[in-house]
């Protein structure tokens, strides 16, 4: 008898985030227990500053995000990491676009890139009347009327974070667990 395949949540956000690229994440601070999944995490930013005195850091961590990710699939990424590392809560510090790719293309439904970079792909040319014609690596003639793109991922930094009780909570059962051993 044939197995049904049932689509669950967490199985299809997997399978978007490997079709949409991976998020490369480097996280640095300390590790408490891991919150439950239901439990909610709070984002704070410039709009949403965060309450003086409630929060203490525990982590930070850069995150390379590709194109294809939207602020939904990085706000779940972001409380996955959260939660993972025991952080309540979030505080997205800056966010920073960078060009990864250059290229043109016939029509914008064309993705397959073609490094725009005349530096390093085009070479300049001579048509038979004497005039300048780009030509790319293949030595085929690049036509002036394409459409240039350009390609960016986004750096996101941010503070992961417990509350100030929380935090004493988990500091304090570390110290009575070390002293029992």
């Amino acid at each position: 008898m044939k197995e049904k395949f049932v689509w669950h949540l967490p199985a299809a956000a997997f399978l978007l985030t490997v079709l949409a690229g991976c998020i490369g994440v480097d996280y640095v601070g300390q590790d408490f227990p891991p919150l439950p999944e239901e439990r909610q995490v709070q984002f704070f930013d410039e709009k949403a500053p965060l309450p003086a005195g409630e929060y203490q850091p525990i982590g930070r961590a850069t995150l390379t995000v590709p194109r294809g990710y939207d602020n939904v699939l990085l706000r779940e990424k972001l409380a996955e990491i959260a939660r993972e590392h025991g952080a309540s809560a979030v505080r997205i510090v800056s966010v920073e676009r960078r060009l990864v790719n250059r290229y043109y293309a016939d029509s914008d439904e064309s993705d397959s890139p073609m490094l725009a970079d005349r530096d390093t792909v085009g070479a300049m040319s001579r048509r038979a009347d004497g005039s300048p014609a780009e030509v790319d690596s293949f030595g085929q003639v690049v036509n002036p009327n394409r459409t240039y793109h350009k390609e960016y991922e986004h750096i996101v930094k941010a503070l992961f974070l417990m509350t100030v009780q929380d935090h004493r909570r988990a500091v304090e059962e570390r110290r009575r667990a070390a002293q029992e051993k």
